[in-house]
């Protein structure tokens, strides 16, 4: 019982605007530094982000991001990266857990 409590929960988690913004400059390669001044905040806002990122993704590097990003782009066929298609994504891989 317990199990299915943490998949939702996962499952529930969504992103803010901002760790979507992040994400997608993170999934393209993008280095903590760039990110930050493109989007105007300090570095070290940057790495908090992406901790938070990667503990709602239940993730631990930037390939699995990059990874989790590429499945949701295709399932869209975009390359605009919204809360939908992270959910989406994020759903399907708690669900093969």
């Amino acid at each position: 019982m317990r199990l299915i409590t943490i998949r939702k929960k996962r499952t529930a988690d969504i992103l803010s605007g901002r760790e979507i913004e992040i994400a997608k400059y993170l999934g393209h390669g993008t280095g903590y530094r760039e990110i930050a001044e493109s989007l105007f905040i300090a570095p070290k806002t940057v790495r908090n982000h992406i901790q938070t990122i990667y503990e709602k993704l239940d993730i631990s590097s930037r390939i699995e991001l990059a990874l989790l990003l590429s499945d949701s782009d295709s399932k869209t066929n975009s390359m605009n990266v919204t809360p939908n298609s992270v959910n989406t994504a994020i759903s399907k891989r708690s669900h093969s857990l």
